[in-house]
């Protein structure tokens, strides 16, 4: 966690630690769908009150649901309110099976250009940018994971940068709270 002290006011600024990477089988998936006690999903709001692992799948192949969405234990882009000082292990995984997807963590909202990454990197708003994960193939799906320590108060949005992606709805909102 960083600390920044700006005129005898301190913030408390999210930070990451390392991840890994590998592959997972549908049946790995299935048992990471449903929302572990202690986490609250309400509409397409999701509370997260304590430290967890937060499976996002990239690309969900559902009927009715655009391939330019993240899904978290069951909800299209939800917001997720997150209160300060807790470890998420966000966990994406690649359940498209034609595109690649990544996630990332930035301070800039909607909209967003067709090259969200190349803007938002001049202008220094990721706080978070996972490598691009490649489509599943022969029933394997490719997953990513980091550990995001909340900070302080704040709304951040989690958005995949691969072109088009980000412009054509692959967002959602994270409030620190």
């Amino acid at each position: 966690m960083v600390v920044v002290i700006i005129s005898a006011i301190a913030f408390v600024i999210p930070s990451f630690s390392g991840g890994n990477s590998g592959t997972l089988n549908v049946n790995d998936l299935g048992n990471l769908s449903s929302a572990p006690s202690g986490i609250s999903v309400t509409g397409s709001t999701i509370y997260i009150n304590r430290s967890v692992t937060v499976p996002v799948e990239m690309g969900p192949m559902m009927p009715n649901v655009s391939m330019y969405s993240f899904m978290i234990w069951g909800q299209v882009n939800p917001e997720l309110v997150i209160q300060p000082g807790l470890h998420i292990n966000f966990m994406e995984v690649n359940v498209d099976n034609d595109s690649y997807h990544n996630f990332a963590i930035t301070t800039t909202p909607p909209p967003y250009p067709y090259m969200a990454m190349s803007t938002m990197m001049n202008s220094g708003g990721f706080q978070l940018d996972e490598p691009m994960l490649p489509p599943q193939s022969g029933g394997f799906m490719h997953y990513s994971q980091q550990t995001f320590i909340t900070g302080s108060n704040g709304t951040y949005w989690y958005i995949c940068t691969y072109p088009g992606h980000a412009e054509n709805g692959m967002y959602g909102e994270i409030q620190i709270v």
